[in-house]
């Protein structure tokens, strides 16, 4: 048996190693080469089954879908086709989530900077017109009525 076998069923408790199994191909830390040896292992146990279970299009792969699919062992879906096909979902989805939040941060600082140029365009643009908008005697000096009025 490989390493990867003695990780997860090596203390004999089958179902702990099933669902650490399981939530680990879910979070997609047992994947490639090591989850192909471990499924090798398992069928060379028999701890395989040959329930068929219907996958879903890759349209429908997404977070709930790899939840779903990582239950499945209680109700005995165990079998090579199940756990490569959990598997490739699992990579599928932790892949798909990359691009999205790379997407989202220059996607939202470029739409902050849009903002506050806008913002920023916008005050110079109506304090200008304010400027203009005043008699010219109340931009100059205060006048000698304003004086008297002060004093």
């Amino acid at each position: 048996m490989t390493a990867v076998y003695e990780k997860y069923f090596g203390g004999g408790d089958i179902s702990t190693g099933k669902a650490r199994m399981m939530r680990d191909i879910e979070k997609h830390r047992l994947s490639g080469k090591a989850l192909n040896d471990l499924i090798g292992d398992l069928e060379a146990e028999g701890m395989l089954t040959k329930k068929p279970f219907t996958a879903k299009p890759k349209e429908c792969w997404n977070e709930d879908y790899l939840s779903e699919l990582s239950v499945g062992f209680i109700a005995d879906y165990f079998s090579r086709a199940y756990l490569e096909h959990f598997g490739e979902a699992a990579e599928y989805v932790s892949r798909s989530k990359e691009p999205q939040r790379s997407r989202i941060k220059p996607g939202f600082v470029i739409g902050a900077i849009l903002v506050t140029l806008t913002v920023v365009l916008a005050w110079r643009v109506l304090s200008s017109k304010a400027d203009n908008a005043l008699p010219e005697a109340s931009r100059s000096e205060p006048t000698q009525s304003m004086q008297n009025n002060q004093g």
